[in-house]
């Protein structure tokens, strides 16, 4: 098992270097959440239910009971907004598949095409000012399976893939991706360690024949699950790292000299460069449930902290979560309604 991560984590590297990549074309899959992972500040890749892209899709024959869940986020002050609807299943005790469909919508941008300009260069603004709207829908089927099972130890792959069709003012855009994950898991001690590669396929198409490919991105992720009478309840605590390819995106501004004067550049940040980035941008969450009814959570990365709860209604058959994030902007709001069989 050990030379298969080796090797497919080889082959994933391999293929950062064989061709030009964009950073933001997948940009928009860290909206499609639910409540339950932002209030753990997406730290749960090894113990979510691994049906959204914040997951993996190796968890997704953990999950014992089907699910169907509707979630909504509302983004500084409906500055935008995501909704999201999923679906979780199974073929036996060892197989678990999911059906994924988000939307996100951004309202009331201003067309100012047609604005024309004083004498002066003054802008002349009309009496009623055009707005128009952008949307994004993307859709994920995943799999996964359980290849050791019943033991102290179990060990799980899944595959996903992804389509995204992006509308903008003046281009529309479709695209689609593979992820894959492996998860492992010691039933005894309830700790669980996983990995998550992304856009191992990935190529979007614009209406301007323009091609793009996404990043690809490898993160590992540490679990740690116990019910532990003395406190009526459950804890989880869950650790995710950052990209281990270091393909966030640009994160960084770098200042140079140059003949005396100070030079801004945008760049990012590495991280055989600076190991600490394994602490400082990873994502923490803490999740206390009481007595499978009611569940606190927090979580925290690069200086964001969320929080949020859920409660569980009808015999555990139906939940609500919600959640909230701070931003410099503004708050980030969450609501979820879910049915389990």
């Amino acid at each position: 098992m050990l030379k298969k991560i080796f090797l497919l984590t080889l082959i994933f590297a391999c293929l950062i270097k064989a061709r030009e990549w964009n950073f933001y074309s997948d940009i928009n899959k860290g909206l499609i959440i639910t409540p339950r992972s932002e209030a753990l500040a997406g730290s749960d890749l090894s113990l979510s239910s691994g049906d959204l892209p914040t997951g993996t899709p190796a968890n997704l024959p953990f999950d014992t009971m089907s699910s169907i869940t509707l979630s909504y986020s509302n983004y500084f002050q409906n500055a935008f907004s995501t909704s999201v609807l999923s679906y979780i299943g199974h073929i036996g005790k060892q197989t678990g598949y999911s059906l994924a469909i988000g939307y996100i919508f951004i309202p009331d941008i201003e067309i100012i095409d047609d604005i024309d300009t004083s004498v002066s260069g003054e802008l002349i603004f009309p009496e009623k000012i055009k707005t128009t709207s952008c949307s994004d829908i993307y859709i994920r089927v995943g799999f996964g399976k359980k290849i050791i099972s019943g033991g102290a130890v179990e060990c799980s792959w899944g595959s996903a893939l992804n389509a995204q069709r992006t509308r903008l003012p003046d281009y529309n855009g479709y695209g689609i991706g593979i992820d894959a994950g492996m998860k492992l898991l010691f039933v005894k001690s309830g700790i669980s360690s996983s990995l998550a590669f992304e856009n191992l396929i990935s190529s979007t198409v614009w209406s301007s024949s323009y091609r793009e490919s996404a990043h690809p991105h490898l993160r590992a992720g540490l679990g740690w699950e116990r019910d532990i009478p003395y406190i009526y309840g459950e804890l989880r605590v869950g650790y995710t790292s950052p990209d281990l390819f270091s393909n966030e995106g640009i994160n960084l501004v770098k200042t140079y000299d140059e003949d005396g004067e100070e030079i801004e550049k945008l760049g990012f940040q590495d991280l055989y460069k600076r190991p600490s980035l394994m602490i400082l941008d990873a994502k923490i969450g803490i999740e206390y449930i009481i007595m499978n009814r009611v569940a606190v959570r927090f979580g925290l990365t690069q200086g964001k902290f969320s929080f949020g709860g859920g409660i569980n209604l009808f015999s555990q058959k139906a939940g609500v979560d919600f959640s909230y994030s701070n931003h410099v902007l503004a708050g980030i709001y969450q609501i979820s309604m879910k049915y389990l069989w």
